[in-house]
């Protein structure tokens, strides 16, 4: 009876597909229509032992085409509910290697940021990929500065300065830092971010760091 109310409701009012805006009737199909979902274009890449970045870093895709669209929308249009699709797609040709960590940070974001947004999407993906792979995530130890400026509108090098000096740790001393975390985000372009971050949790006793991102603009 439940389900024959809902298709009812779906029939009579339809979600629109994020990506074509056409009308979905398959209550299933929330919020990317079939068509779109396989048009988005997975190019999975896989770095090793790089020590200009961090000590492993994987992403699903390059930042473009649908998945550009998608990211989009998530961080600047409040569709906090897509972070269930993003880590379906993230991890269709996910590394094994990146599962093997003894806990998962997510990359945080300046605090007024964070407010004027509603949330932290890279705390949401963390929490996510944690509960799926039965990872702590440990969302408070890194720390982005009050008034370090965004990363968004800088150049390279502005970027590389600005991450140095944009991050800080705050972690409880009652036990050792554990020996692998997983250091997550949504997007990576330069890789200053992560190598900063990195470095912190390294400063923190971590023995090795690894990153992912859905995409990379690059």
């Amino acid at each position: 009876m439940i389900s024959l109310i809902i298709k009812s409701f779906t029939i009579l009012f339809p979600s629109t597909c994020l990506l074509c805006r056409q009308d979905i009737l398959n209550v299933e199909e929330k919020p990317v229509c079939s068509f779109c979902l396989s048009s988005v274009e997975l190019d999975p890449e896989t770095k090793r032992g790089d020590p200009s970045l961090v000590d492993g870093y994987f992403s699903a895709a390059a930042f473009k085409g649908p998945i550009r669209e998608l990211l989009h929308a998530y961080k600047y249009q409040g569709k906090d509910y897509l972070t269930s699709l993003l880590v379906d797609l993230w991890i269709r040709n996910w590394d094994p290697w990146f599962a093997e960590v003894d806990g998962i940070v997510p990359v945080p974001m300046a605090r007024w940021k964070e407010m004027n947004r509603g949330y932290n999407q890279a705390v949401l993906l963390a929490r996510e990929m944690g509960r799926r792979m039965r990872k702590p995530v440990y969302s408070q130890w890194l720390i982005r500065k009050w008034r370090s400026p965004s990363q968004t509108a800088l150049t390279r090098e502005e970027r590389l300065q600005n991450a140095r000096t944009s991050f800080s740790t705050r972690r409880s001393k009652r036990r050792g830092p554990p020996k692998t975390l997983l250091l997550v985000d949504d997007v990576v372009t330069t890789g200053a971010t992560l190598t900063a971050c990195a470095h912190q949790l390294k400063r923190m006793g971590v023995q090795t760091v690894l990153a992912a991102t859905i995409a990379r603009d690059a």
